[in-house]
């Protein structure tokens, strides 16, 4: 069995389909190849939900939306520094199957995106994170549903969950794509 090292995280347990769910361990970062494989649906635009599931920021919260989610500067002040968020990609690209390939054409995303009050992850939480191809449309469609989050026109819980279930459809539903 060879082993890939990274810097970080070691990345277990995961395979498309399974509840057993993406599972990260901090220390040195070993992944065995053939072990762990997640599959991305849709062109890499969709997450396995057996590798990442979403998970949610417990802050945040329909009562505290205004002064988490919604207050100026809360969102960039809960971003991971991005020398932690090269090894997470690091991490999620082997554990998607894209190892070896460039960083440059992934990008982390969130399932549950922080602006609508995601977990931000941690070196032992990977399960709210998945690698998306460069180029993505999310970044459009977590803007506009902030916006209707924070404008009281879409309720924080069910924003979440649609981004669980498929965000390109919630993408349509508020005209970002």
């Amino acid at each position: 069995m060879s082993v890939v090292t990274a810097a970080a995280v070691t990345v277990v347990g995961c395979s498309a389909g399974s509840d057993a769910g993406l599972m990260a361990q901090a220390g040195p970062t070993a992944i065995p190849h053939g072990v762990i494989r997640c599959h991305a649906w849709a062109g890499g635009q969709l997450p396995d939900p057996g590798c990442s599931p979403g998970s949610r920021n417990a802050a945040v919260s329909a009562a505290t939306v205004r002064r988490t989610v919604c207050a100026p500067g809360w969102v960039d002040a809960r971003r991971l520094p991005a020398a932690m968020v090269n090894d997470q990609l690091k991490s999620l690209m082997t554990a998607y199957g894209y190892g070896g390939m460039p960083l440059d054409r992934f990008a982390v995303a969130y399932v549950v995106p922080l602006e609508v009050g995601g977990s931000p992850g941690t070196a032992g939480d990977l399960s709210n994170l998945w690698p998306v191809p460069a180029g993505s449309k999310m970044p459009t469609t977590v803007a506009l549903v902030r916006g209707r989050v924070c404008a009281g026109t879409m309720q924080l819980t069910a924003a979440q969950n649609q981004f669980r279930r498929d965000w390109r459809a919630l993408g349509r539903t508020v005209g970002a794509l």
